[in-house]
């Protein structure tokens, strides 16, 4: 029932628990992650979900940067472009962070879930290929 209580890592208001278990039935038989979990059971949900976020497991990772209950700060923080986008697809990812990479790189607003539309709508006329241009006429499809 692995795929089960995967679910709660993919749910962006999954509590601390229903991570915690879905961590620890994928990790099962990872002894260092179910040792890591251990030592995390003791911490407040702000430095667990921080922790989680920082983590080099994918899971754990994966589970906090999708999650409303990461403090907004620790979503900032992700450094690793591979990551960024399931950070930024956070509702609570600060959105002054968000329009300054945005601004860096607009072609992220085309991996956005709900990307802001004058952006998507900018691409899909001016963008610098017309492969860029395809993509974001077909997001914009996905949003109407």
């Amino acid at each position: 029932m692995i795929f089960g209580r995967s679910f709660f890592l993919r749910q962006e208001n999954s509590s601390r628990a229903q991570v915690d278990e879905a961590l620890r039935v994928y990790y099962a038989l990872d002894p260092d992650a179910l040792a890591q979990l251990d030592v995390l059971a003791k911490q407040p949900d702000r430095i667990w979900w921080s922790t989680l976020a920082k983590s080099n497991l994918t899971f754990f990772k994966f589970g906090a940067l999708n999650n409303r209950h990461t403090p907004p700060a620790v979503l900032a923080a992700e450094i690793d472009p591979e990551w960024w986008i399931v950070a930024m697809n956070n509702p609570r990812f600060p959105v002054d962070v968000l329009k300054a990479r945005l601004k860096r790189d607009p072609l992220l607003a085309l991996e956005l879930v709900n990307p802001e539309l004058d952006l998507v709508r900018q691409l899909a006329l001016n963008g610098k290929t017309r492969a860029i241009r395809e993509q974001a006429m077909r997001k914009l499809d996905e949003l109407y």
